[in-house]
């Protein structure tokens, strides 16, 4: 079997049923920098940016995770999923019967419009 000398920086490929060489998915990290909130002491508001997150680690995170990203408390987003704005088995689980809410981390992102535009290229 003869091996050919590719370059590394080219995307491997597998062939596709008709035929012809289609790139193989890659994974793209998708980050998200929530923004830092500091009041001063003269009434005005400084807004920096804190550190990065990456998202699509985890499927489910908790409410405070939840929290974090929506920019409200863990009481809150259990709250919203009372309410019915996360849908039940779709957006959310419960651990048992009375235990804490699992969310799912692509639903709270949707919610809080935070996912990232494609541009029209």
């Amino acid at each position: 079997m003869k091996r050919s000398s590719s370059s590394s920086s080219q995307p491997s490929t597998k062939p596709a049923p008709s035929g012809r060489k289609v790139p193989a998915p890659q994974f793209e990290p998708v980050f998200w920098i929530p923004p830092i909130v500091t009041r001063q002491p003269d009434g005005s508001v400084t807004v920096r940016a804190g550190k990065p997150v990456l998202l699509g680690g985890e499927d489910e995170i908790s409410t405070a995770e939840a929290g974090r990203i929506l920019g409200c408390t863990g009481d809150w987003c259990a709250e919203l999923c009372d309410r019915g704005v996360f849908v039940e088995a779709k957006d959310w689980r419960r651990l048992g019967k009375r235990g804490n809410y699992r969310l799912k981390r692509a639903s709270v992102i949707a919610y809080g419009g935070l996912q990232p535009k494609e541009s029209a290229a």
